[in-house]
């Protein structure tokens, strides 16, 4: 895959842009979606989708994880993130929140 550097601009946070820049092992296409996909899992979770401000946190993997929580997500350290790759190739992320007992 072909990534725009004003895709890169639009979604990911600086730190985000910082990690992909520096990838020596993956190619940036590929490195964008372990990216890419924990962000989006971690968007779906919410259940705010797209309508999040992208840029607001900050995911990284290897391993996966969020390391700087917008206040919408609420404490990172509530947060479980997985991801892996398909025997076919593919980036599988998935986020899962704990929820506070009240």
């Amino acid at each position: 895959r072909n990534v725009a550097p004003d895709l890169c601009e639009a979604c990911l946070s600086r730190q985000e842009r910082a990690w992909l820049m520096n990838q020596r092992d993956l190619s940036l296409g590929r490195a964008f979606l372990h990216l890419w996909t924990l962000k989006e899992a971690v968007i779906k979770a919410t259940g705010m989708g797209l309508q999040a401000e992208l840029k607001a946190f900050t995911v990284l993997p290897f391993p996966p994880r969020i390391v700087e929580a917008s206040p919408e997500l609420g404490s990172d350290r509530r947060w479980e993130l997985r991801q892996w790759t398909t025997p076919e190739g593919f980036i599988v992320a998935l986020a899962r929140r704990e929820r506070i007992n009240v």
